[in-house]
C-alpha cells in the first residue's frame, strides 16, 4: 500500500458502528438494506455502505492514519422493500456512520487478526474479514 502496509487489503463486512456516541450492530433489514462490504487492494477501496456505493483511494501515512483521496460516495435516499414497515431514516444509519467517519478525510485505521476498525476520534466503523485476506 502506498506510504506502507495496512494490513487491510481484502474484503471485509461491516459488524458493528459508533455513531453520535452509540454502538449499534449491523443488522440487515434493520439499520441497513444489505450488509455493507469494502475491497481494499494495494491503494484502492470501494464497496457498499449498506445503501450507497462508495469508491476512491488512499495512503497511509508515517504514523499508520489512512489519508482518503478522491473518495466518492453515492448520496441516494435508502428506501426499504415495499410492504416492509421499516423505517427509512433507521436504513441509512450504516451510510451515515461511513460519512462521519470519512467526513475529516483522515481515518485512523487498526488491524488486529480479523478485525479492522475505521474511526476519526468520535465515531466508528468495526468490520470483519470475510476474505481471509485481512489477516495481519
Amino acid at each position: 500500500m502506498t506510504g506502507g502496509s495496512s494490513g487491510g487489503e481484502g474484503v471485509w463486512e461491516a459488524v458493528s458502528f459508533r455513531l453520535d456516541g452509540t454502538i449499534q450492530d449491523v443488522e440487515p433489514g434493520t439499520n441497513v438494506v444489505h450488509t455493507p462490504r469494502v475491497s481494499i487492494e494495494e491503494d484502492t477501496i470501494s464497496g457498499e455502505a449498506g445503501c450507497n456505493n462508495l469508491r476512491g483511494s488512499f495512503s497511509v501515512t508515517d504514523r499508520g492514519t489512512w489519508l482518503l483521496e478522491n473518495v466518492f460516495m453515492e448520496a441516494a435516499f435508502c428506501l426499504p422493500p415495499k410492504d416492509s414497515g421499516l423505517d427509512e431514516s433507521a436504513l441509512m444509519q450504516v451510510d451515515f456512520a461511513f460519512q462521519a467517519v470519512m467526513s475529516e478525510g483522515a481515518v485512523d485505521v487498526s488491524v488486529s487478526g480479523d478485525q479492522m476498525v475505521w474511526s476519526n476520534g468520535d465515531d466508528s466503523i468495526t468490520f470483519k474479514s470475510v476474505s481471509g485476506l485481512g489477516k495481519a
